[in-house]
């Protein structure tokens, strides 16, 4: 029943942007509606690189190519998630703590703070941002110097419009759009790339 069902479900998924390279069993969690409990130990077991062979019967298993949209697959699940400064985990994240955890979840460790995440990777230019990459904001508008504190992941690029994860401290765990949120439009130094994109 499971393994028909599967494959009647499995191109609907395959339709969402950034499921190209869900499993099998990832399907099967996202409709049964696995808790966010077991989904979390499912991404411990990928993080910890105990690599399963992607069958049916297997409760764990990864794809060993990296993928953009599996970051941002994690990242979306924490939408709404409160600001916390020094937060690092679920309960709470401030914005270098955010990209930290879930790059852990795909096995990528990062430095702790914005700052130190800006000199990792290679620069790029605004124009080539993809799915994936990481932009770098000051603090606060108005501030002259271009001291980085604030960081954000891009998850979506739908022409020049550039959607970007972030944990805001008014408002927790956000998307915006770049081009009409004035905060990340006026703060924004640069962008760099951590990961490939396929």
């Amino acid at each position: 029943m499971k393994k028909n069902l599967i494959y009647f479900i499995l191109p609907l998924l395959l339709s969402i942007p950034c499921f190209g390279q869900i499993t099998l069993n990832e399907a099967f969690a996202l409709y049964e509606g696995q808790s966010k409990e077991r989904y979390e130990e499912f991404l411990e077991h990928k993080s910890n690189n105990m690599i399963q062979e992607d069958t049916l019967d297997e409760d764990y298993s990864m794809t060993l190519q990296f993928d953009p949209c599996e970051l941002v697959n994690i990242a979306k699940k924490y939408v709404g998630t409160p600001y916390r400064y020094g937060g690092s985990n679920y309960r709470g994240f401030d914005c270098s703590g955010f990209m930290g955890y879930i790059f852990g979840r795909i096995g990528f460790s990062l430095p702790r703070s914005s700052n130190d995440i800006s000199k990792i990777g290679r620069s790029i230019e605004i124009s080539e941002v993809n799915i994936g990459d990481l932009m770098f904001f000051k603090s606060r508008i108005g501030h002259n110097n271009h001291h980085i504190g604030h960081v954000g992941l891009v998850v979506d690029k739908i022409g020049s419009e550039i959607h970007v994860i972030h944990a805001s401290t008014s408002r927790g765990v956000v998307i915006e759009k770049f081009t009409t949120s004035e905060y990340l439009k006026k703060a924004y130094i640069s962008s760099r790339r951590i990961l490939p994109v396929n």
